[in-house]
C-alpha cells in the first residue's frame, strides 16, 4: 500500500491541477529533505499522471559541504533512473554585482536554471515544481504579517503560479521527514537552517513552535486553511479592482490620473487598491511602494491643487483639480535644454528661488526678464486685493512644486479653466480668442510640464489662483519685449 504522503500530494496535485498528462516537470534538487521528498513522491508518482520528470542541481558553492551534496543528489537520481542536470553558481558574484542578498542571488540562479532546462519544452508544457510546505507556508504568512503586508501577502504561497508549482504545500515539515525515515531514504542537511541569522529562521525556531505548544497544536494547518480563504477573498477583489480601476484611472501621456468623481464612490479598501495599482503603473513596479505610500496619495485627495507626495522611482503624485496625478516627477523640468534647437526655454528650480525669498530676476532673453518676488501672509493682511496690471500676476506659492520653465507653447498644451477641473488645450483658448497665429507663436507660457500655469499676458490657470486658504504668495512679473510682451 502507498503511503499516505504521497497520497495526500496527488490529491492536491489534482485539486489544483497542478501537473497535466504530457508535461514535463523540473524540479530543483538541493539534498535536504524537503527537495529529496518532493523528488521521490514525484517520481512515485510520474507514470499514473504521465508526466515526465528532470531534476536540476544547482551548487551554490557557499558552504563546505556542497560538493558533498552535488555527488549525493547525483547519485539519488541515478538510482532512480531521473534525468539530473548539476549547474555550477557564482552567488557571490552576482550578489556584489547587484547589490542584492546572497538568499536573492541564489534564488535567481536556480530558477534560471529550471527555464535553461525548460527550453526545448513546448510552453503550454512547462512546469517547475519546488519544495515548499506547509511550514514554509506559515512561516511566510507571518513574515508579511510582521513586516507590514496587506491581503496578498496574507495569502501566502500559492498552488500555482503561472507554471511554477508547489506539490508539497499540503505536508507538514515533520510529514515530509517521517516519509523520507520511513522509506529509508537519506537526505542532507544545510547547517545554515540551524542558525539564527535570518528572519524566517527565527519564526521557524521560536514563534511558530510557541503558537503550536502555547496556542493551538493545529496552528499551522489553521493558517493554511485561512490562507486558502484569503487567497480566494483576493481573488475577488483583483477582479473588482479592474472594475474600479477602469472607472476612476486614466492614462496621460507621462502618468495616470485618478479621477476624484470616481474615486470617492468607492469603498475606503477599494480606494487603496486603486492608488497602489496606480502608483504600480506608474512606477512600473511594486517592490519599494508600501502602505505609507498609500497613505500618503490619499490624503492628497483632501489637500488644494499642486500639493503633492515623491514616490519611488523618479514618480510623483500631485493634486489637481480632476484628481490625483501619478506620473514622473515634472519630466520637462528635468529638460537643460530647449525641445528643439532654437527654441526660447528658460528653467527654474521653483524650490530653490522660492528659498532664497525676496525679489529673483531671469532673463528670458536679451529684452525680456520674468521677476519673481515671494511673501508670506501676516496677520491682517488682505489678499483679494492684489494688482489688476496684465502683465502682474499674483499665484498661489503652495501649489507650484519642483521645476518650471518659461517657454513658448508647445502641442499639448493645456490650463484649467475653474476650480471644478474643466480643462482646455491652449490651442482652442487661442481659437476662441481669437490671437492671431504670429501673436501665438510670441506668446510665453510658465508651465509645469504640459500644465499652463501662466498664458503671460492673457490668462492665469485656476490651480494658481488666490484662495481663502492661501499662506503664501508669490508675486510673477513679466518684464519687457514688444509693448511689454501684450497681446494685441
Amino acid at each position: 500500500m502507498r503511503n499516505e504522503p504521497v497520497e495526500k500530494v496527488k490529491r492536491y496535485i489534482l485539486e489544483n491541477r497542478l501537473i497535466d498528462h504530457g508535461d514535463t516537470v523540473v524540479t530543483g534538487v538541493s539534498g535536504g529533505a524537503d527537495s529529496v521528498c518532493l523528488l521521490c513522491v514525484l517520481h512515485a508518482l510520474r507514470r499514473e499522471l504521465s508526466f515526465s520528470l528532470v531534476a536540476v542541481h544547482v551548487n551554490h558553492g557557499l558552504r563546505p559541504s556542497a560538493g558533498e551534496e552535488e555527488a549525493y543528489v547525483k547519485k539519488l537520481c541515478r538510482d532512480m533512473d531521473i534525468p539530473v542536470y548539476t549547474v555550477t553558481a557564482d552567488v557571490k558574484g552576482l550578489a556584489a554585482k547587484e547589490g542584492i542578498s546572497t538568499e536573492e542571488a541564489g534564488r535567481i540562479l536556480r530558477y534560471s536554471a529550471f527555464e535553461e532546462h525548460l527550453l526545448p519544452v513546448s510552453e503550454g508544457k512547462r512546469k517547475i515544481a519546488v519544495a515548499h510546505h506547509m511550514d514554509d507556508n506559515a512561516e511566510t504568512m507571518l513574515f508579511h504579517l510582521f513586516r507590514g503586508s496587506g491581503m496578498k501577502g496574507l495569502r501566502g504561497m500559492r498552488p500555482k503560479r503561472d507554471y511554477v508549482i508547489r506539490p508539497l504545500l499540503c505536508l507538514r515539515r515533520q510529514e515530509i521527514e517521517d516519509y523520507l525515515n520511513g522509506q529509508g531514504i537519506l537526505f542532507c542537511t544545510d547547517e545554515s537552517n540551524e542558525e539564527d541569522d535570518y528572519t524566517r529562521n527565527r519564526i521557524r525556531h521560536h514563534i511558530l513552535p510557541a503558537a503550536i505548544a502555547m496556542v493551538n497544536e493545529k496552528s499551522v494547518e489553521h493558517m493554511q486553511e485561512a490562507a486558502t480563504q484569503i487567497a480566494l477573498a483576493e481573488n475577488y477583489l483583483e477582479e473588482e479592482t479592474k472594475k474600479a480601476l477602469a472607472m476612476c484611472l486614466t492614462e496621460r501621456e507621462n502618468g495616470y490620473l485618478i479621477t476624484e468623481k470616481e474615486y470617492r464612490k468607492l469603498h475606503p479598501y477599494l480606494q487603496s487598491r486603486v492608488i497602489m495599482k496606480g502608483m504600480e503603473f506608474a512606477c512600473r513596479k511594486a517592490k519599494d511602494l508600501s502602505g505609507v505610500h498609500v497613505r500618503d496619495v490619499e490624503k492628497l485627495f483632501d489637500l488644494q491643487c499642486g500639493r503633492g507626495v515623491d514616490l519611488p522611482e523618479g514618480v510623483r503624485a500631485e493634486r489637481e483639480y480632476e484628481g490625483v496625478f501619478l506620473g514622473k516627477a515634472n519630466p520637462a523640468g528635468k529638460k537643460t535644454a530647449a525641445e528643439s534647437p532654437g527654441e526660447a526655454y528658460a528653467e527654474i528650480d521653483w524650490n530653490e528661488v522660492r528659498e532664497k525669498g525676496g525679489a529673483v530676476s531671469i532673463p528670458l532673453s536679451d529684452s525680456e526678464t520674468v521677476r519673481m518676488e515671494f511673501f508670506v501672509e501676516s496677520e491682517g493682511r488682505d489678499f483679494t486685493d492684489f494688482p489688476k496690471e496684465q502683465y502682474t500676476k499674483w499665484m498661489d506659492c503652495d501649489t507650484i512644486k519642483g521645476n518650471v520653465c518659461f517657454r513658448k507653447r508647445r502641442e499639448g498644451d493645456y490650463f484649467f479653466l475653474d476650480e471644478n477641473g474643466n480643462r482646455k488645450k491652449l490651442k482652442a483658448y487661442f481659437v476662441d480668442e481669437k490671437i492671431p497665429q504670429k501673436e501665438r507663436d510670441a506668446l510665453w507660457v510658465m508651465a509645469r510640464g504640459s500644465h499652463v500655469l501662466w498664458i503671460v499676458g492673457c490668462r492665469l490657470c485656476a490651480s494658481v489662483k488666490i484662495t481663502e486658504k492661501t499662506k503664501t504668495v508669490v508675486q510673477v512679473e513679466y518684464i519687457g519685449g514688444k509693448e511689454d510682451g501684450k497681446c494685441n
